[in-house]
């Protein structure tokens, strides 16, 4: 699940979503994922959005999203195509609300955090 994550340069900002999935049957949460990227690719093609599963050093049922971008305003890059639930409402026969609410019902309330980075260039070695 990545999309223009492999780009050369590094970008400006990233946003971070943590989020912390419930033991058994995580099936919906990787439906809906794999949905939206699928939408993404379509709605925002210029997006630098990708997911990761934590490997080691903590609880195996962490996941972060994560998007990277170089505009503040616009951290999920220019809309084409339509608007992203519309579109997958229409990818999907109308699936958006009820696969978002069984995305949300695997995971755990209090693990939802979000954090902004922004790049330190003049920390950071050059490519």
């Amino acid at each position: 699940l990545s999309i223009n994550f492999d780009k050369p340069s590094p970008a400006k900002y990233l946003r971070v979503l943590t989020r912390v999935l419930k033991n058994g049957d995580n099936s919906d949460f990787w439906r809906y994922l794999r949905r939206y990227s699928e939408v993404l690719k379509k709605t925002r093609p210029d997006i630098r959005w990708s997911v990761f599963r934590l490997d080691s050093g903590g609880n195996a049922n962490t996941i972060r999203i994560v998007t990277a971008y170089d505009d503040m305003k616009m951290p999920e890059g220019p809309t084409e195509s339509g608007a992203t639930r519309e579109v997958y409402d229409e990818m999907y026969e109308g699936a958006w609300e009820d696969d978002f609410d069984k995305y949300n019902e695997r995971l755990i309330e209090w693990a939802r955090p979000q954090y902004n980075y922004s790049l330190r260039a003049d920390l950071s070695t050059s490519n």
